[in-house]
């Protein structure tokens, strides 16, 4: 169930679930979205009263993902617009030549492709580079970190550079480490 709370000049927008559980428990989401799992019996007014007594983290915490939501619009691939690199933002700069390429110059990013009216070409190129250099970026963090567990005798684990719309990395249960270029 949907229900917003005032704390002071604020609506906090919740979302209420019922179960069977004794304690009142409240999740605040990397989407910025609160979570609230409160007992079948608990009287709204007492969730509430709880909600308004932890509103100050509920902020803090929500405060705290804001950084990590996704800080520009979605890409058009033409020159202009700005795109993240390291942390970074560059400006895109599209310009005809004989051969695909990507070249970083001071606060520009430039892809040279053989046709600027084809996007799909764009997209490519860019994101060709983007996987070598998040490649070479882990590969360079992996080594480093793996040469701190080197009393271990542990082996590099495997590795791969995957896209994922919701996780930084995660790993299967072989083993295998899945990180994202993002």
């Amino acid at each position: 169930m949907r229900h917003t709370v005032n704390y002071g000049t604020q609506k906090l927008d919740v979302v209420i679930t019922r179960s069977q559980r004794k304690t009142l428990q409240i999740e605040v989401h990397p989407d910025l979205s609160v979570r609230v799992i409160a007992p079948e019996d608990a009287a709204i007014e007492d969730i509430e009263q709880k909600i308004i007594k932890k509103g100050r983290w509920i902020i803090k915490q929500q405060i705290y993902f804001e950084q990590f939501l996704p800080r520009t619009p979605k890409r058009e691939y033409v020159s202009g617009e700005t795109h993240l690199y390291l942390g970074r933002r560059y400006l895109l700069k599209i310009r005809m030549a004989s051969t695909n390429s990507v070249t970083l110059k001071g606060g520009e990013l430039w892809v040279f492709v053989r046709d600027i009216n084809n996007k799909q070409s764009v997209i490519h190129t860019l994101t060709a580079w983007y996987y070598r250099h998040a490649n070479d970026h882990f590969k360079a963090a992996i080594q480093k970190y793996m040469d701190s567990f080197k009393k271990y005798h542990l082996e590099t684990p495997p590795w791969e550079i995957k896209r994922m719309t919701k996780r930084w990395g995660s790993c299967t249960p072989k083993g295998k480490i899945l990180l994202n270029p993002e």
